[in-house]
């Protein structure tokens, strides 16, 4: 019996409801122990025994496809991101790799735009420090007016443009993808100019070998000094030492992030330590009906090559 390994954690957590979806289709499912993502060993534990594969953020490399090859067929990526695939060393051994472009647009953009209210109006900070038996009355800067740069204009990017452009921001955007601009509520800036100009620098762009840490040290010196990070894209896009040291000068003045360079968060992260930083699980993606959307699109992808 062909077997389809299902490492992504949205599928994991319904293995009874998914076994039995592929089961119905004559196949076994074979259910992964996942933390976050297949590491590379992790992953080559079941090279040669698996037929199709239902991925998470696994790191899918050049080894792993040569041991995986010719057995595996398939490998159908649960949501957009496949940034984790060595796509090159797929396209080598010709195996199709497929996803669900453009799913999450909505659901990542309302989180992007909730952190930003929560940043701009101290709302978990004032919840923290109610719990704690205070009663401040800080004074917070707001959204209206504000200039917010977006890192990636996709279609998650779009979206959050388009939201924080209803609530009287100035919207700007840089993606070397777009060479024109045709968008109303949004003017494209050069990478260093959407640093200088960005009250709140939001990022909603895909991870690729040439934006790896592209926030770091040095390109953080370019923001302004009291400046925001909003991140609901890739985790390793942020040098997360740097952004660190950036707190503890005081010169970026808050943070919310959905993503790390390595997930889950660390108890002993030195994120941990700042009130002025909001920490979500990688979850922006997480809306109901898009999830179920995201599932049997997923399946039909796999079975479309299998």
């Amino acid at each position: 019996m062909k077997k389809i390994l299902v490492s992504n954690l949205m599928m994991l957590k319904e293995k009874k409801r998914f076994s039995m979806e592929i089961s119905k289709r004559g196949f076994k499912a074979v259910f992964p122990k996942v933390n976050q993502y297949l590491k590379e060993d992790e992953a080559l534990a079941y090279a040669g025994k698996i037929d199709g594969w239902l991925a998470g953020d696994d790191l899918i490399t050049h080894r792993v496809l040569k041991e995986f090859y010719p057995k595996l067929k398939v490998i159908s990526k649960w949501g957009s991101g496949i940034d984790s695939i060595d796509l090159s060393a797929a396209k080598e051994f010709k195996i199709p790799v497929l996803n669900s472009p453009g799913a999450f647009s909505d659901a990542v953009a309302e989180v992007a735009v909730g952190y930003l209210l929560n940043l701009s109006r101290n709302i978990t900070l004032t919840d923290r420090l109610v719990r704690s038996g205070q009663w401040p009355k800080t004074a917070s800067s707001g959204v209206v007016n504000k200039n917010i740069g977006i890192l990636g204009f996709g279609s998650i990017g779009r979206e959050i443009g388009f939201r924080c452009k209803n609530l009287k921001a100035n919207i700007f955007f840089n993606d070397p993808l777009i060479k024109k601009s045709s968008f109303k509520y949004a003017k494209r800036l050069t990478f260093k100019n959407l640093l200088k100009k960005s009250d709140y620098l939001i990022l909603a762009c895909d991870l690729n070998e040439s934006n790896h840490h592209i926030i770091n040290k040095n390109t953080i010196s370019f923001m302004k000094k009291g400046s925001s990070i909003i991140n609901v894209s890739r985790g390793k896009l942020i040098c997360e030492k740097d952004l660190i040291q950036a707190l503890k000068d005081k010169y970026i003045s808050s943070v919310a992030l959905d993503v790390y360079e390595e997930e889950p968060l660390s108890k002993s992260s030195k994120l941990m330590n700042f009130k002025n930083v909001i920490l979500g699980s990688h979850n922006a993606n997480n809306l109901d009906f898009v999830t179920e959307i995201v599932h049997q699109n997923t399946l039909a992808n796999l079975f479309k090559y299998i």
